[in-house]
């Protein structure tokens, strides 16, 4: 059977299409995930290791951050890096996440994946001794194309759109293996990235990046079918650049019920305290172990494995058990409170590891959470919107990573331990969230970009 005889919309009944999709999909995840984890160590270490080099201090030596000035110089270079990076999303995501729900998905996975190639390729041909002046104008112009997290929540966008009349608990599991090609790319990118680092150096294997971004773009232009139909609605869908920014994002989330609205608060919270412990990793595993590239890698590698043990084997196992969406999200973030503690406390950093299966819970519950409060027409809205507050707390949270790298290690973690207990507090207050998708692509006869606020109920209704 041909993709069209199904437009690219398939019932649960229709499994074939919708495995082949999930294969494509998943394949171009995980190849960009890999390309993307390939450049954590990387990236860190050539700025690590230039800041050192500045003050005359070798980069492989366990004194290489014990020099106030050099630990400076390199916070601040991440900092750039992370504002350049960070900022041109939070304008280009919510335009993407609109464009998508009037001209399909597709093309706007393909320019995020453009922008990434164009960004990593000034970090691996530009000196490391200009990143200041070239790489990093260069690294904010190209991420106005949109970013990571762009086509993170494009490729949900498109997932959904196959899961419209799917249950809830087969939305978690589906989104839930998409979450693996992501976290299975991740488990393997570090530990390339860190091999490549010390057989290449920190900026040669920035090129493991750039080539894993162009077979991405390839499989999405030859294989990646779209999967967007456009709804049968009095006023057809169309761009309006007044909704087409971050603060529209917000509200359209905040503005719908107050699930959603609490949702929206978790995920903030989440989003901050992750980002904020991942990017203190590198800078504490060298300062208090003296990790080299290669062992970062690794221990990475280790870090993420433990992320899609958590998506393959304990997501699956709480939906056997009947454990709510709720309470799913409540285990997955004491977990990062359980794992903060564990740095705070100087324990074996490999041991605090076994937190983070319970971690990565979090992003396809709640992703799938936030898809089923929108109507179908509006599914780009929905997950670009998630999406955009990704953008936004990834940048907020590294900063506050890159602030706290510079403080003593107790008070850092105490401080990225504290965000999770106030979120807990907030999921307490959230419903059950077990639902199925109440509307269909016909249900609303209105402008879908103005249906965002459809569903009035306080609460989700049982089904």
């Amino acid at each position: 059977s041909t993709w069209g005889e199904y437009s690219g919309l398939c019932s649960l009944r229709n499994m074939q299409p919708l495995h082949r999709f999930m294969g494509i999909l998943g394949s171009i995840n995980l190849i960009l995930a890999l390309g993307m984890a390939a450049s954590l160590g990387p990236v860190q270490f050539m700025l690590i290791s230039d800041a050192c080099s500045a003050h005359h201090i070798d980069p492989k030596s366990s004194d290489c951050l014990k020099n106030h000035d050099a630990k400076n110089e390199a916070a601040f270079s991440a900092l750039l890096w992370n504002l350049a990076t960070g900022i041109p999303p939070l304008v280009s995501t919510p335009v993407i996440a609109q464009l998508t729900d009037v001209y399909g998905r597709k093309p706007f996975l393909l320019i995020p994946t453009v922008g990434a190639i164009l960004t990593f390729g000034a970090v691996a041909f530009v000196p490391v001794e200009y990143f200041r002046t070239i790489t990093v104008p260069v690294g904010f112009l190209s991420c106005l194309l949109g970013g990571l997290f762009s086509a993170i929540g494009v490729s949900f966008a498109s997932l959904a759109d196959m899961l419209i009349s799917a249950q809830s608990d087969r939305r978690h599991f589906y989104f839930g293996m998409i979450e693996v090609s992501f976290w299975i790319g991740f488990l393997i990118g570090p530990f390339v990235g860190g091999m490549l680092a010390e057989t290449w150096g920190n900026q040669r294997a920035i090129f493991f990046p750039v080539i894993m971004l162009l077979i991405c773009l390839l499989l999405e232009v030859f294989l990646l079918p779209e999967t967007f139909q456009r709804p049968k609605l009095v006023q057809p869908p169309k761009f309006d650049w007044k909704r087409g920014n971050i603060f529209w994002c917000i509200y359209s989330l905040f503005s719908l019920n107050r699930t959603a609205a609490k949702l929206g608060v978790t995920i903030i919270l989440n989003f901050i305290s992750v980002t904020a412990v991942t990017t203190m990793l590198p800078f504490y595993m060298k300062d208090r172990y003296n990790y080299s590239n290669a062992k970062f890698g690794v221990f990475q590698s280790v870090l993420f494995a433990s992320n899609a043990f958590g998506l393959l084997f304990l997501l699956p196992l709480l939906q056997r058990l009947k454990v709510s969406p709720k309470w799913i999200l409540f285990i997955s973030t004491t977990s990062i409170t359980a794992w903060s503690v564990t740095m705070m406390l100087r324990v074996e950093p490999f041991i605090g590891i076994a937190f983070a299966g319970f971690v990565a819970l979090y992003f396809p519950v709640c992703r799938a959470c936030i898809s089923g409060l929108f109507p179908p027409a509006s599914y780009g809205v929905a997950l670009g919107t998630v999406s955009a507050l990704q953008v936004a707390t990834n940048l907020i949270g590294g900063l506050l990573g890159t602030r706290l790298a510079t403080l003593d290690w107790r008070v850092a973690f105490f401080v990225t331990g504290l965000l999770p207990l106030l979120n807990l507090v907030v999921i307490l207050f959230l419903p059950s969230l077990s639902h199925r998708p109440q509307v269909s692509l016909d249900d609303d006869k209105r402008d879908p970009l103005l249906a965002v606020g459809t569903p009035k109920s306080t609460d989700l209704a049982e089904p």
